[in-house]
């Protein structure tokens, strides 16, 4: 890990084997993230479920030149426990020519679901995950994966965002909660995040995982519908510690749609909001894109990706920003895109002007929703991390040498 990095600086590097140079050129470059004292923009993208081959999509998000790039999980496909096949998978995913440039000079975050966890609507109990844990690790380079040698969850901040980056497979069904229910996250990961919600200063914080966030309505159990217990635990933790600037991402169901729920406002005091977003490939799924009382929009599209646009400034106060879904021209209209959306306990009366407003923008690279937000606290510096593009079956050499050199500006 290359620590010491000067904030909101781009810096070009190497990589060497010994004497061999493995990777550098123009393209080897990345900017770290601003101080958290300074207010500013951040774009996120977010996207799941990706093929093995060469595809535009990576293109077509390199062109919005994204502060970071989040992979949902099934990125890749694995579909095995077999440590030889998985780290073969891995490696294949990450020389995809358009992605492997794409992660070059952006900084990557990811968790896993069911397929690039071992296979279709598997949970904790598959054995072998201990191989495939082993895979991901080797050939995604984040600060930590879980804790212990257990799971994959991971967090990071960047501006005005922190990202939870939830494990939704590792430990499902392997713990019992108090009531003797089946735990989708486990002690260990609850308490992890709820002591990084409580201690978030980040103005928004997304809730990120392989997973919907409500029911498949199919005859898979691998969504938090099938875990009603665990999301009214989160709602209720929300509303007692009074955090805000929350928002829910998931993907795995080749359909993207955005589902408002009033409801949740009872528990957490304001309403929440899912943005499900997949896939990146070319394989949809109309069937599960099912009704839903909170549905304001859907797409049943290919090669889609969910873009995160956060500004962090200054809020009038009492003052709350507001937002209407949009979509782009041709591009099939949300439902309901006339009603205002909002992930804050209330919106701006008739007599509150805010001057600047603090607001973060979700939109699909399809389907394009808006939603404006009020922060809750300052942003914290977050280091970019960079992939490992391994020609081998063996794990990372650990002797590699990384140079950097600061880029004139």
């Amino acid at each position: 890990m290359v620590d010491d990095l000067a904030p909101d600086t781009e810096y070009r590097y190497t990589i060497h084997r010994g004497d061999e140079l493995l990777v550098g050129g123009p393209s080897s470059r990345f900017r770290t993230a601003a101080r958290p004292d300074v207010p500013g923009r951040t774009v996120l993208v977010f996207g799941s479920c990706a093929a093995s081959e060469s595809s535009s999509v990576w293109s077509a998000i390199a062109l919005r030149d994204p502060d970071g790039l989040v992979l949902l999980g099934d990125t890749p496909y694995v579909d095995t426990t077999d440590l030889a096949v998985a780290r073969r998978k891995q490696r294949r995913f990450l020389q995809v020519p358009e992605l492997a440039a794409l992660v070059r000079s952006t900084p990557t975050w990811a968790t896993w679901d069911d397929h690039d966890f071992g296979g279709n609507d598997t949970d904790g109990k598959l054995a072998g995950k201990e191989r495939t844990r082993q895979a991901f690790v080797e050939y995604r380079a984040l600060r930590h994966h879980g804790a212990a040698g257990q799971g994959v969850y991971t967090s990071f901040r960047r501006g005005p965002l922190e990202v939870f980056l939830l494990d939704t497979r590792w430990f499902a069904r392997t713990e019992q909660d108090d009531a003797g229910r089946p735990s989708l996250l486990g002690a260990a990961q609850w308490a992890w995040l709820e002591a990084g919600l409580v201690a978030s200063t980040a103005p928004f914080k997304v809730l990120a995982c392989g997973m919907i966030w409500d029911d498949k309505q199919n005859r898979e159990s691998d969504d938090w519908g099938s875990y009603p217990h665990e999301r009214e635990r989160l709602e209720r933790f929300l509303g007692e510690r009074r955090i805000a600037g929350v928002v829910l991402v998931g993907g795995d169901i080749h359909v993207s749609r955005h589902l408002h729920y009033p409801d949740s406002a009872a528990r957490v005091g304001y309403p929440l909001d899912q943005w499900i977003v997949s896939p990146l490939h070319d394989r949809t799924i109309p069937s599960l894109n099912v009704p839903h009382p909170g549905l304001r929009w859907s797409a049943v599209a290919p090669r889609t990706f969910l873009v995160v646009t956060a500004d962090a400034g200054r809020v009038g106060a009492g003052s709350r920003p507001r937002g209407r879904a949009r979509t782009a021209p041709g591009r099939l209209p949300p439902v309901g895109a006339d009603r205002p959306l909002t992930a804050a306990p209330r919106r701006c009366n008739s007599q509150e002007r805010p001057r600047t407003l603090d607001r973060i923008r979700i939109r699909g690279h399809r389907a394009r929703p808006q939603v404006f937000c009020r922060p809750a606290g300052g942003p914290s510096h977050a280091k970019p991390l960079l992939p490992w593009p391994s020609r081998s079956s063996s794990p990372p050499n650990p002797l590699v040498r990384v140079t950097r050199t600061r880029s004139p500006t």
